[in-house]
């Protein structure tokens, strides 16, 4: 393999790629970036591949002298970074054909290559249909951090994100089982088309695509397939058993609520939960009374109460709810302008903000744990005392 490329378009190519680069022990290849180049149509494809998703991103109008393909470790990005010429040569060593060499400017480097034929390339077919869809990113940060992050296999749904395009509202919905998000979003799409994917995978679509960029979307086969024209972006979609969080919320009939602010009311979470320590219970007890809302947190060495200004608010009792201070703070971290908070009989909390409702479940009261009693010294007698004694 002999080609020559623009080294800033080379280094954002491997860059993205090695954003879904895998580690399996049966695929060791997987760890590194796979190149193709081809000659004839004067192309450079770098795929990065954790097996479940993978991401080809294409460079033209670049000088392939000599068809190939290379897989090269992570190293290599670094390298594209830190070299200072405007192009970038790299070519297999013809004497030492397990390496090759990437040249650029006044410096020229020499590293290792892996056994290309080993590197699972997926070969997905174009999907028959596509829709067009811009500005999914804001869907998916608004709704990523409701899937669980570490779910056992009877809980493996969880981990999922679903995406409903129909044309005029595009909806994302995620949980966990203790909180959920569902957003919408008008006018993301120009077509019907329904997805489950894993978070990982949306995160990482998420972050090698501009809001205002367009994509193609498609599926092809158990694929999910998202293109521009140099990205190619696909992974697998999730056909098990989901929680549907909309389901969830239809069960939810609030009687208590207020109208606030809403990064406020993040301000006022974050605000009280600044008192735990390591060894706390980090419990937020939160009230709606008047035309306040009320946070307080307790703890073995003090308390904290804080509250914001709230509108059209309808009390709840006196003794309010208990929410776990990490999973509350999740919920209330996205909510901007005008929030409605409110809460069902069984103390559920419901946050509508931004196009999105967040939820999640009650808990029992604080546990104050009390520092653990110091044991008294045992006092051992001397063998002159003991003499006297006796």
């Amino acid at each position: 393999m002999k080609i020559t490329a623009n080294r800033l378009s080379l280094f954002d190519a491997v860059k993205t790629a090695l954003r879904t680069a895998g580690k399996n022990a049966n695929i060791p290849e997987i760890s590194g970036v796979y190149i193709r180049a081809d000659a004839d149509a004067g192309t450079i494809t770098v795929i990065g591949t954790d097996v479940i998703t993978q991401i080809q991103c294409r460079l033209t109008n670049e000088a392939v002298e000599e068809s190939g393909t290379v897989v090269v470790q992570p190293l290599l990005s670094e390298m594209l970074r830190l070299l200072d010429g405007d192009v970038v040569r790299i070519e297999t060593d013809t004497l030492s054909p397990k390496m090759i060499t990437v040249s650029s400017g006044n410096c020229r480097y020499t590293i290792p290559i892996k056994d290309s034929k080993a590197f699972p390339v997926m070969q997905i077919p174009f999907p028959e249909d596509t829709i067009c869809v811009q500005g999914i990113n804001g869907l998916i940060r608004r709704t990523v951090f409701a899937a669980e992050r570490k779910a056992d296999m009877d809980r493996k749904g969880l981990e999922f994100i679903r995406l409903s395009f129909d044309g005029t509202d595009t909806r994302a919905q995620a949980t966990n089982g203790q909180l959920g998000a569902v957003s919408n979003s008008p006018h993301c799409s120009d077509g019907k088309l329904s997805m489950t994917l894993h978070y990982k995978a949306l995160q990482t679509l998420a972050a090698i695509v501009s809001p205002e960029e367009e994509l193609f979307v498609g599926v092809s086969g158990n694929y999910a397939v998202f293109m521009k024209p140099d990205l190619f972006f696909f992974t697998m979609q999730y056909t098990g058993e989901y929680i549907d969080s909309e389901r969830l919320l239809s069960y939810m009939k609030p009687q208590y609520r207020a109208t606030v602010d809403g990064k406020q009311l993040y301000a006022l979470a974050d605000n009280v939960s600044s008192l735990f320590g390591s060894g706390d219970d980090p419990c937020v007890n939160v009230v709606i009374a008047g035309d306040s809302v009320i946070m307080q947190t307790q703890t073995a060495t003090g308390r904290s109460t804080s509250s914001i200004a709230a509108t059209d608010t309808a009390a709840t009792p006196a003794e309010g709810f208990n929410f776990n201070a990490k999973l509350l703070l999740d919920c209330l971290k996205n909510a901007t302008g005008p929030a409605v908070l409110s809460f069902d009989s069984r103390g559920f909390l419901l946050l509508e903000a931004n196009q999105s409702q967040y939820f999640t479940s009650p808990r029992r009261p604080v546990r104050i744990a009390l520092p653990a009693a110091k044991p008294e010294k045992k006092t051992r007698k001397t063998k002159k005392a003991a003499k006297k004694a006796a």
